[in-house]
């Protein structure tokens, strides 16, 4: 499989204090890859510095071969990679719509932004019950499609994803994760996910980070770091 991030040996710091200790990651095209871990293990460190919101201390950040650490962060998102922050982040007086179409905003091609839509909506038809609504009115979980939807009008190859399940019902964080795997699937869409779910995270994606205090501390294939002790005791609680 072709290369599309290289995350390698990356350290940052906030305040002089590490979030990010000599950190390695990597991507193929088409993979969908989890970055597992309690609260300030530093996952989310790891997206804001790909996406360019911190400036990393040392190390490298190549994206389809290109190194992209000290780039802008709207050409980062031309350049094809699109994140769906922590906390949704709607704008809640704007409808569905408007919300959804605030994420081509780097795009001109009309037609190709309205088949990106028609796509969108097809993926999360509630988002097309609920077109004219104001962002706000929606509940957490269609909040989060909405964001997610967002973020694929922007035609990313790269999807970054903090915590889509936070704060979400049960029900909907499954809703939520076949859709990632479809997107994934069938938009041709790589994915970087962050996610304190340990269990749905390894359960869609092909390989995984584990975390802790800003380290990389085991990583694998998900299926078999699933059945991993280390994993187990750690991050699902002990038992499958």
């Amino acid at each position: 499989m072709t290369e599309m991030l290289k995350f390698e040996n990356v350290e940052l710091y906030y305040d002089h204090v590490y979030a990010l200790k000599g950190v390695s990651i990597d991507l193929s095209e088409g993979e969908t890859v989890a970055l597992i871990g309690a609260n300030g293990a530093g996952k989310s460190s790891i997206l804001r510095a790909i996406t360019g919101l911190n400036a990393i201390k040392s190390g490298e950040i190549h994206f389809q071969g290109k190194r992209i650490d000290g780039a802008n962060p709207a050409d980062i998102v031309k350049m094809g990679i699109a994140m769906v922050p922590e906390g949704r982040r709607v704008f809640p007086h704007m409808s569905v719509k408007d919300n959804l179409l605030m994420g081509a905003f780097t795009r001109s091609d009309k037609a190709d932004i309205a088949r990106t839509l028609d796509m969108v909506l097809t993926r999360f038809p509630r988002l097309k019950e609920r077109y004219s609504q104001s962002g706000g009115t929606l509940s957490g979980g269609e909040q989060q499609m909405m964001v997610i939807g967002r973020a694929l009008m922007a035609k990313p190859k790269l999807l970054l994803l903090d915590e889509p399940s936070l704060g979400i019902a049960p029900k909907l964080v499954q809703d939520i994760a076949r859709s990632i795997v479809a997107i994934n699937r069938d938009e041709n869409v790589s994915v970087l996910l962050v996610e304190q779910n340990s269990r749905m995270a390894l359960s869609i994606s092909n390989r995984a980070y584990a975390m802790s205090t800003g380290s990389v501390v085991l990583s694998g294939n998900s299926k078999e770091l699933m059945k991993d002790d280390r994993i187990k005791a750690a991050y699902l609680g002990g038992e499958l």
